[in-house]
């Protein structure tokens, strides 16, 4: 019984990651549009960010269960922490526009981290003994 439990967490861990990822790219998607294409098109680069921000955080809590690593905990950790860096560097802009240009690679290191931790748990869910 608790193996199927433990199974099933680390399955909803994997989507998790997997969403997350798949946010990082919508949310660089959605800058370019507006950057490139409609800068009126802003508000959703702004607002998109609220649908993913906590999924790092979720993953962080039930990584506490279903016997996943702990170096995964490490890495929602550090996930949540980039993203809480992007809402600071995105609030310097007017006044410390040297910082806020770090934004850009936060998100780089957001984009990188998420497929690390989506490729790593996908494969932990893929080769555990059923």
């Amino acid at each position: 019984m608790k193996q199927n439990r433990n199974r099933l967490i680390q399955k909803v861990f994997g989507l998790l990651a997997l969403l997350f990822f798949l946010g990082i790219i919508i949310q660089v998607f959605l800058a370019g549009i507006a950057l490139f294409m409609d800068i009126g098109k802003w508000h959703y680069h702004t607002t998109f960010i609220h649908y993913v921000e906590f999924i790092p955080l979720v993953m962080l809590v039930i990584s506490f269960f279903g016997g996943i690593p702990t170096k995964f905990r490490w890495q929602c950790a550090g996930l949540y922490l980039l993203i809480v860096i992007q809402y600071i560097t995105a609030n310097l802009a007017g006044s410390v526009p040297y910082l806020a240009a770090f934004h850009p690679i936060v998100a780089l290191l957001l984009f990188l981290g998420s497929l690390v931790i989506t490729r790593k748990s996908l494969f932990a869910i893929n080769h555990t003994k059923k």
